[in-house]
């Protein structure tokens, strides 16, 4: 018997970290097959490019019917089906209450070590912890070759000092468009055209699934010149504790701590990273955990 699963939040417009993350898991559903799909958020109807992916792969609004599993993120979205169908709440920040957990859900899943501390500190709830799916399929490794190094930030926030110390290096800078009207769907294009990225969170996860070398740095209003620095595999899991943030290290906020990272560059590393993400970065193995979760309330390792 085909079961129903809805997967939503609180916005489609922006293709931030939490949309990007539903996507890969519909993809993974798409893969598997077996379910009735379904998207659905509080501001539907905009037309954004997440709505238009959804739509052109069969995945349908939601319109209200009794489905059987919910996939949320956010508060707000999780109440609207929490008590209407098993519920598994994904757990992505620990600095808004607009990321807390409501009652009446099946499951959590919390994104890194950092927010399942949090929720057990704040709330008294133990939360296993599951590491940002990327759909391995989508964003692979290329053999694009450039005798220069070439930079690709996927910042969300002003990107001014990386484009200086690109510069000082020698290196060649590109950034995603930052506009919401200019933002490009397959970024996979502009990651192939790239030897470094350069993002936190979700971005960092990219560039590793690409089999690119990664620096974890961004300069958001909230959390201004904020990263990890240059990515070595071998510290995978010291990074991925803040999900590839960088809380907790010295701020990368002047040129010359950039070029520093930047020179770090040793092409190896990326293989070493794809490898790394096949094994804890799947999509598709991350949404059969949280299938697992729902229909059989099966636990897994934090």
């Amino acid at each position: 018997m085909t079961k129903s699963i809805v997967l939503a939040q609180d916005k489609f417009e922006f293709l931030g970290g939490t949309t990007t993350l539903l996507v890969d898991m519909a993809s993974a559903l798409l893969r598997m097959g077996g379910y009735d799909i379904y998207y659905w958020s509080g501001d539907l109807g905009t037309g954004s490019m997440t709505e238009r992916w959804f739509e052109s792969n069969g995945i349908q609004k939601y319109d209200g019917r009794k489905v059987d599993m919910a996939i949320t993120c956010q508060s707000a979205t999780t109440s609207h089906f929490a008590g209407r169908c098993d519920v598994l709440q994904l757990l992505n920040s620990k600095f808004t209450t607009l990321e807390y957990p409501v009652n009446g859900c099946k499951a959590y899943i919390a994104v890194s070590v950092e927010i399942a501390d949090f929720m057990k500190e704040k709330f008294g709830m133990e939360v296993p912890v599951m590491l940002n799916g990327i759909d391995l399929q989508r964003f692979k490794p290329d053999d694009n070759k450039s005798e220069t190094v070439r930079v690709l930030s996927i910042c969300q926030g002003d990107d001014t000092l990386l484009k200086e110390a690109c510069e000082e290096l020698g290196y060649k800078f590109n950034s995603v468009p930052k506009d919401v009207k200019d933002r490009v769907w397959n970024v996979e294009d502009l990651v192939k055209d790239s030897d470094i990225v350069v993002g936190i969170g979700r971005s960092a996860y990219v560039g590793m699934a690409c089999g690119k070398c990664v620096v974890s740095w961004d300069n958001r209003s909230l959390n201004p010149n904020t990263g990890c620095g240059y990515i070595i595999p071998e510290k995978f899991f010291e990074y991925a504790h803040s999900n590839f943030t960088g809380r907790g290290y010295e701020p990368l906020d002047t040129k010359d701590k950039l070029v520093k990272e930047l020179a770090k560059y040793n092409p190896s590393d990326g293989m070493k990273l794809r490898v790394i993400a096949e094994h804890h970065l799947n999509a598709d193995m991350n949404t059969r955990i949280c299938l697992a979760m729902l229909e059989g309330n099966t636990g897994i390792n934090s």
